[in-house]
């Protein structure tokens, strides 16, 4: 099971990472609601991923996850890098028993621990299909996967007080678009063969909370 710091320094006030960077962290959404919402989110990814090409300073990251269909299985994590003049960086890692929601915040933390130690980098780029990771990435309230939003807010807060001119950026990118790095990240995250959870496997508290939920409906509809 994951343990939690309620009273991380970190999480003190005035001292969280978006209250004194707010305006340097940006959140790019969408309304699929809207005309057409899909062809223009995907205009948008094409050009801020062409206009980071030639630009040195602007780090490009795919992120996603793979959750498996067996509960003795292992989820797996995955990031793709892509920076002006370098090579492409790509990584996955096991995740344990957790929820698709964990397993992408756990990508969004591993993209971003890497991309801020990268040389020459002011512009770090995200892109992911869940916003709402993006967001709790930078939320050190207690919750399912903190010690990942932990490691983020700690990589980042050091590497704005670097330079004035650092900032991040997460894009909604629609699985559905199957769009450049982010559906890189993805096929990546399917590459592995099933892991088995072995003895005693990383649980997150979503996890645990949806297995208990279950069960208890399992019991319910058995007895009834």
């Amino acid at each position: 099971m994951e343990e939690f710091s309620p009273c991380a320094e970190e999480n003190t006030p005035g001292l969280r990472l978006m209250d004194r960077y707010q305006e340097r962290v940006l959140f790019i959404t969408f309304d699929p609601k809207e005309e057409n919402a899909l062809p223009r989110q995907r205009n948008l990814l094409n050009n801020t991923y062409a206009q980071a090409k030639g630009d040195q300073s602007k780090v490009c990251c795919g992120v996603d996850c793979s959750i498996p269909k067996r509960a003795s299985q292992q989820a797996v994590a995955s990031f793709v890098i892509e920076q002006a003049a370098h090579d492409q960086l790509a990584s996955l890692w096991v995740a344990g028993k957790v929820l698709s929601t964990d397993a992408e915040l756990f990508a969004i933390q591993m993209a971003v621990c890497k991309a801020v130690l990268l040389e020459d980098c002011h512009h770090i780029i995200v892109f992911t299909d869940s916003m709402a990771m993006a967001r709790r990435a930078v939320d050190l309230s207690v919750h399912s996967g903190q010690a990942h939003s932990l490691a983020v807010c700690k990589a980042l807060a050091l590497w704005f007080s670097s330079s004035e001119d650092n900032k991040v950026e997460f894009i909604a990118t629609p699985s559905k678009l199957e769009w450049g790095l982010q559906h890189a990240a993805h096929c990546r995250a399917c590459s592995l063969p099933p892991i088995p959870m072995g003895r005693r496997p990383a649980t997150s508290l979503d996890a645990m909370q949806r297995r208990i939920t279950d069960s208890a409906l399992d019991l319910w509809t058995t007895m009834f």
